[in-house]
């Protein structure tokens, strides 16, 4: 089966790694001040992992078709996908687990109960309703979650219905499940409650890669058309103008108004995969390097944000010097992880 991974290049790759880094420092707020002050419409940038994914799915299903190559079925896709990402997700739960225990000064005798506890984090259930601790609150297990099932119910819905998914269902899921978050809740930031028959967590994810999937169908297309500059202007510049008000344009900006930013996301994930940019091939590399550090950054930041509130609380307004050191623990903590995966990356 064709990998989804091969068809990405360094561009994307460098902006899922910044999505990364600003998750983590909106979570570095909160954290650290208890509230977001200068970053509090960063947890937008979680769409754009959903959308990348929704983007790839659907490229990847067309290509096999194109190609004429086997096709597994939605469950063994599903399958393949939980495990890549389960070990490391264990290991990142595993490591924020250890350190708040140890930062919250909890005896060993009650760490077994402790684990007991977290059972449904460890299963990626906490999305669905099954109680117990969750101890790594960045987001980890309801977002994973909700992406495996995403995927299942769009690898089925694209190699088995395509047309219909393309033109109606996509469409409807991107209106309906954003509008009736955005409408109930005021905010894109849900993942744990119900509504009535569903886990906004799991509208949210699907809503977000039908969208992918929609660019890669319908805009994709239209961007290999038309000349590379049109591409890099209504693609790439002008989305990451409007990106730039997530900064400085926090007084103005509403919860309401962040649903824009899914579409811009879409577009410029678009663009720069149409662009045809050539650049050195280690630059190349290392983009796919920082690329392939985003998913362990998800997974750890949080842990080692709980470390560094706890063994260096005056960093609380220093953000250089927060960044420069987290950057630094973090890629530490998942370098080992990744090294022989980067070898064989940069041997092939």
């Amino acid at each position: 089966m064709t990998s989804v991974r091969a068809q990405r290049d360094g561009k994307i790759e460098l902006v899922r790694f910044l999505a990364a880094l600003s998750i983590a420092m909106y979570h570095f707020e909160w954290i650290y001040i208890g509230h977001p002050v200068l970053l509090q419409h960063f947890y937008i940038w979680v769409e754009l992992f959903f959308l990348i994914s929704g983007f790839f799915l659907y490229f990847s299903m067309d290509n096999e078709d194109r190609k004429g190559e086997y096709r597994s079925s939605s469950f063994g896709y599903v399958f393949s996908q939980l495990k890549k990402i389960y070990p490391l997700y264990l290991t990142g739960f595993l490591f924020t687990y250890v350190v708040t225990n140890m930062v919250e000064q909890l005896p060993l005798g009650q760490w077994a109960a402790a684990l007991w506890g977290a059972k449904w984090e460890i299963l990626l259930g906490v999305m669905y309703g099954f109680g117990g601790s969750v101890y790594n609150k960045g987001g980890a297990p309801e977002q994973i979650s909700a992406l495996l099932l995403g995927s299942l119910i769009l690898h089925f819905l694209i190699t088995r219905h395509r047309p219909v998914f393309v033109n109606v269902i996509a469409p409807l899921t991107v209106i309906i499940g954003f509008g009736r978050i955005i409408n109930i809740y005021g905010n894109m930031s849900q993942w744990m409650a119900f509504d009535g028959y569903i886990n906004i967590g799991l509208l949210r994810g699907v809503a977000d890669m039908c969208a992918g999937a929609l660019c890669a169908a319908v805009l994709l297309p239209f961007f290999r058309k038309i000349k590379q500059r049109r591409v890099i202007v209504a693609g790439v510049i002008i989305p990451c103008i409007f990106i730039v008000f997530l900064i400085w344009g926090r007084d103005f900006i509403s919860s309401y108004d962040l649903i824009l930013y899914v579409f811009l996301f879409g577009f410029l994930i678009t663009a720069l995969y149409a662009w045809q940019l050539r650049v050195p091939e280690r630059i190349n590399v290392m983009m796919l390097y920082l690329g392939r550090l985003s998913y362990p950054l998800f997974l750890f930041h949080y842990g080692m944000l709980i470390l560094l509130k706890n063994y260096w609380p005056g960093v609380r307004y220093r953000y250089g010097a927060m960044m420069f050191l987290f950057m630094t623990l973090s890629t530490a903590a998942v370098i080992l992880y990744l090294q022989r995966k980067v070898k064989c990356l940069i041997e092939e």
